[in-house]
């Protein structure tokens, strides 16, 4: 627009700027596209600043308004090689101290430690009270050599089945003996067969002693 090209073109010029733009190549045989001029210079294909637009009265011709035309178009390039790093800049000042973090988990508990040595043997305590003392009942079954004598303990501490002596006693005497355990038969040891009245003591060992009248028959 606004561009008057002084180059001597005919009707073949377009022809050779077809053929000319893609690359068609030309047609020979005499044809007249070989000598004719170029329109080339009608157009602007490069980055130039374009001509300001006009607009002008139908009438008169007079311009109207003008606006600037449109600025070349930049088109970026590609994009160039990585060059060397640069000197390594000072040394930042130190920054402040952060908050204290939060405490970690506790650990894991670590193994028992061995048993330490034994401590001195501690005194002895106070005597007890004494217990209720037994109360031992024998009876007499059999006759002769085949006389036995059973004695159970009726109250007391002792077990049913506690380990007790017997002594058969006449005249301050002992005339036969035996040891056995409660609730079951003492077979009585004496050098003559018992007949009549006796004192049978009873000894439960580490308990108590006892005595009673008992008949042989």
């Amino acid at each position: 627009m606004n561009y008057v090209d002084n180059t001597l073109t005919e009707q073949s010029s377009i022809l050779k700027f077809v053929e000319q733009n893609w690359s068609l190549g030309r047609i020979g045989a005499g044809s007249e596209d070989i000598d004719s001029g170029g329109v080339d210079n009608m157009f602007e294909f490069g980055n130039a600043q374009r001509a300001p637009k006009l607009i002008l009265n139908p009438e008169t011709g007079e311009v109207v308004s003008e606006t600037a035309g449109e600025g070349p178009t930049v088109y970026q390039g590609p994009k160039g090689e990585t060059g060397p790093a640069g000197p390594e800049g000072p040394q930042g000042a130190i920054g402040s101290t952060g908050s204290q973090g939060a405490n970690g988990a506790n650990g894991a508990n670590g193994t028992n430690g061995t048993n330490g040595p034994a401590g001195p043997q501690g005194a002895t305590g106070p005597k007890g009270p004494k217990g209720e003392t037994p109360v031992v009942k024998c009876k007499t079954s059999g006759k002769g050599a085949g006389t036995t004598v059973k004695c159970t303990a009726t109250s007391g501490g002792s077990s049913s089945q506690s380990r007790a002596l017997l002594e058969v006693v006449r005249d301050h005497k002992v005339v036969a003996h035996g040891t056995g355990r409660l609730g079951g038969e003492f077979h009585l040891h004496g050098a003559h067969a018992l007949h009549g009245q006796y004192t049978l003591f009873v000894e439960i060992p580490g308990v108590t002693t006892s005595s009673q009248k008992i008949r042989f028959s």
